[in-house]
């Protein structure tokens, strides 16, 4: 593997970590994501309010789910065929 398919599956990697994290902890991370949505409508002077319900977690957590199989797919496929196309757009 060429310097450039190791960047991708490092970030890749690093997607992967993160929606393992927020299907662990879908609490966390529905607060976390509430926070920085009231910080951006306090920037922007709106006023709002908003909680976090069950089914917001169940969401996030489905949702990274998702994401995780599919980055865990896309990586299979980097690591396996990711020679062959990188070295098209080296040359």
């Amino acid at each position: 593997m060429n310097i450039y398919q190791w960047a991708v599956e490092a970030l890749l990697g690093i997607l992967w970590v993160y929606s393992l994290y927020a299907i662990l902890n879908p609490a966390k991370t529905v607060k976390f994501t509430i926070d920085r949505n009231m910080k951006a409508m306090k920037f922007y002077k709106i006023k709002a309010s908003m909680k976090p319900t069950k089914k917001s977690e169940s969401i996030i957590r489905n949702g990274h789910i998702l994401v995780l199989v599919l980055l865990t797919v896309y990586m299979a496929i980097v690591y396996l065929f990711g020679n062959a196309f990188m070295l098209q757009f080296i040359r």
